[in-house]
């Protein structure tokens, strides 16, 4: 399942604010005595006048995206055990089918945008890559080199593999976020499936 591609959502806040003012306002009118001489006075007046401000602020874009985000691996089922029912389980191909982990990324994150993994097998020299369907001989530089996509479904992960015969694997897994942002150091886990 792909994850939906990250989002960035810058917000507007508008702010109104009201204001009451005096202001002094001086004018000449003429005045007329009762004499009928015409002459001019200095009045003064106050009136009150309203004013409406509106302030618009942008908030701040979020902060940038720079850490790695990191995948787990999960302990493949049966590795490593001898009870009855991991045998059995063993002896009708059930273990394991399915590897899985967890994937974090911390804040601000940016989204996992897929977590890629290697499956690897070595007998003697010689190394065995998992292509997405079985496993193919190659130079073990290569096949450290052979990521796979694995499903994502929220904070965990999983790659079907089918049937694996008994012996040593070792699993990498590694994560990039939606800021194409890689795990450095990917994660790692050996296990090891025996038929005793």
């Amino acid at each position: 399942m792909k994850s939906p591609p990250p989002t960035t959502v810058v917000s507007t806040r508008i702010e109104t604010t009201t204001t009451t003012t005096t202001d002094t306002i001086e004018t000449t009118v003429p005045v007329t005595t009762t004499d009928f001489d015409t002459t001019t006075e200095h009045v003064t007046t106050t009136q009150p006048t309203t004013t409406v401000r509106t302030v618009t602020k942008t908030a701040p874009p979020p902060a940038a995206d720079t850490e790695p985000p990191w995948a787990g691996i999960a302990r493949a089922p049966c590795a490593n055990r001898t009870s009855r029912a991991c045998r059995r389980s063993r002896a009708t191909g059930g273990a394991p089918k399915r590897l899985s982990g967890w994937v974090h990324d911390e804040r601000p994150s940016s989204g996992i945008r897929r977590v890629e993994v290697t499956l690897t097998r070595r007998v003697r020299r010689s190394c065995f890559a998992y292509i997405g369907s079985s496993f193919t001989a190659m130079p073990c530089r290569a096949a450290f080199g052979l990521w796979l996509r694995a499903d994502l479904d929220g904070k965990r992960w999983s790659l079907v593999v089918g049937r694996l015969a008994p012996g040593r694997y070792v699993v990498r897994a590694r994560a990039v976020d939606g800021a194409g942002n890689r795990q450095q150091q990917p994660a790692r886990r050996v296990f090891i499936l025996s038929t005793a």
